[in-house]
């Protein structure tokens, strides 16, 4: 079985992770969606992408349509606690947009920085209007610059094993 990890990252968030994998995983392949022109020597794709308006980003989105008869293993990061039900949904969208013809093999998503210009620039909107920056969300971007962390790389990594574990391929 031949592994590729894809990823698409403008912050390096998921750059990030998509080396973590890398290093933890050395006979996978590694590249930037940017540079994918052909998976027919892959089985299954580990792939990797940053939250944009509530789903993947528009790069992954591009590409997911023209994955077939892949297994896909979805991971991201977005400006949202992993734990909570926004990020769940956020990994149920992008599952969503796997085609009939590849398996899913499930999905991870972790909390990542979020640029200090965004957080400026919410913090100017007026209270009462839409994507005004409460307390509560304040905290969550200041917490988001430490982000992702070792412990958030751990799981992810754990999440990889799992995987490859649950869906080993006997010779």
């Amino acid at each position: 079985m031949k592994t590729i990890i894809i990823y698409s990252s403008i912050t390096g968030n998921t750059k990030k992770l998509a080396h973590a994998i890398y290093n933890h995983k050395s006979t996978f392949d590694i590249m930037a969606v940017e540079d994918v022109n052909d998976l027919k020597a892959y089985d299954r794709i580990y792939l990797g992408y940053w939250v944009n308006r509530g789903t993947a980003d528009e790069a992954t989105l591009k590409l997911l349509k023209d994955i077939t008869n892949k297994e896909i293993a979805a991971f991201g990061t977005s400006g949202q606690y992993s734990d909570s039900p926004v990020s769940l949904k956020y990994s149920n969208s992008v599952n969503d947009l796997i085609l009939s013809d590849n398996v899913y093999l499930g999905g991870y998503i972790c909390l990542g920085k979020i640029e200090e210009s965004r957080t400026e620039r919410r913090l100017k909107i007026a209270k009462g209007e839409k994507h005004y920056l409460t307390e509560e969300g304040y905290k969550r971007h200041l917490e988001s610059r430490k982000h992702p962390d070792e412990e958030d790389i751990d799981r992810l990594l754990r999440w990889v094993d799992s995987i490859e574990e649950k869906y080993e391929i006997s010779d």
